[in-house]
């Protein structure tokens, strides 16, 4: 899968700067604005600065709330090229070759996560096959994407493969809460993602499963990655500054929130032994928790854009693909979309009904 992948990419590459009317590149914004960003920081911008410098934007002084671990990235394939190509070729080529780069990250989780389910040596082929008939890989994986989401989806699979196991050590859940912690720092979307875990953990405790010990090492581990990300990402005066769109104060204080509970129910678990007993203890709990983030940070709750300027509702997001419901796409595409998704949950609710696994009950409902 690689091989053509960076045939292609040196070929392209090879290319730039392009002529007239060759295509390259996803046509939503976002890549492009990106590659700006890191131009305008290895010109000589400073690493906390994120405006948009030469904008066509109505209103002065926008901001992106993307983050510096994607631009480093970039930085580094601009380092290793060599010659003295305009910083902008040099850049258009560092694009080409970095979702490549994501790809072999993401297939080496995959099988990661296949050696993991102790899967037959066919489910390897069938990762890549699956992979390469999937219509959103393509485009967050494609030609000259220097998005972030394709780094996002690569990490989300290898903070995954350590939770897959049945019985494990404490130190592969705080590498997997470490990573969940840097792809938070990347974007604040992996909240949604650090929310399912907890939220599957969480029902698998009241269920009565001795799931509660690792809910406490992988929410520390956010907690604490988040932490420290934070003290990189933002000056010292930023420390304590709110902001919505992006990492700050409030991610690590609504996950310090969120560790602290699942310390208390862990520590509670020997008295809380009946179903009743923990539901109660996990609504009066979670009940707490959304107290001290409404006092604290009333709006959270009114998601990641909250604050964002009225340009970008009005001028950015309707250019956005991703930021389009999946419905208002033409038929066939939804049902690409949605074919292999559906095909999963089904191989998962067949796992659970039979009386042998391939894999374990855990598993499945992890899965699942």
């Amino acid at each position: 899968l690689g091989i053509p992948m960076f045939g292609h990419a040196f070929y392209q590459a090879w290319h730039v700067p392009f002529s007239d009317g060759w295509p390259i590149g996803p046509a939503d914004p976002d890549p492009w604005l990106r590659l700006s960003l890191v131009r305008d920081w290895l010109s000589g911008t400073g690493w906390y600065d994120h405006e948009v410098l030469r904008s066509n934007t109505p209103h002065a002084g926008i901001s992106t709330p993307w983050t510096r671990p994607l631009d480093v990235a970039i930085a580094l394939l601009v380092t290793l090229q060599l010659g003295d190509a305009p910083l902008t070729v040099v850049l258009q080529r560092a694009a080409l070759l970095l979702p490549v780069l994501w790809m072999l990250l993401l297939v080496g989780g995959l099988c990661r996560a296949v050696h993991q389910l102790a899967a037959p040596p066919m489910g390897a082929i069938m990762v890549v096959a699956l992979i390469g008939a999937m219509p959103v890989i393509w485009n967050y994986f494609g030609s000259g994407n220097a998005d972030h989401h394709a780094l996002l989806c690569a990490l989300w699979v290898w903070a995954l493969v350590p939770l897959l196991a049945n019985h494990t050590t404490a130190r592969p859940i705080i590498y997997s809460g470490m990573l969940l912690a840097f792809m938070l720092w990347i974007s604040p979307e992996a909240l949604v993602l650090i929310g399912v875990l907890y939220g599957f953990y969480g029902l698998a405790w009241l269920a009565g499963h001795e799931t509660a010990k690792r809910l406490v090492v992988l929410s520390t581990s956010v907690a604490l990655s988040s932490l420290v990300a934070l003290l990189i990402e933002r000056p010292p005066a930023q420390w304590t500054l709110p902001i919505y769109d992006s990492l700050s104060i409030v991610h690590p204080f609504v996950l310090s929130l969120a560790a602290l509970l699942s310390w208390l129910l862990f520590l509670l678990s020997d008295r809380l032994r009946t179903l009743h007993h923990r539901l109660i203890a996990a609504v009066i709990g979670i009940s707490a928790v959304l107290a001290a983030i409404g006092y604290v940070c009333p709006k959270f709750f009114l998601g990641p854009m909250a604050e964002v300027d009225a340009f970008i509702f009005s001028d950015f997001l309707p250019r956005i693909t991703e930021a389009q419901p999946l419905f208002s796409e033409r038929p066939f595409y939804v049902v690409a979309m949605l074919i292999q998704p559906i095909a999963a949950l089904l191989v998962c609710a067949h796992q659970l009904r039979k009386r042998s696994y391939l894999y374990s009950p855990y598993q499945c409902w992890f899965l699942l």
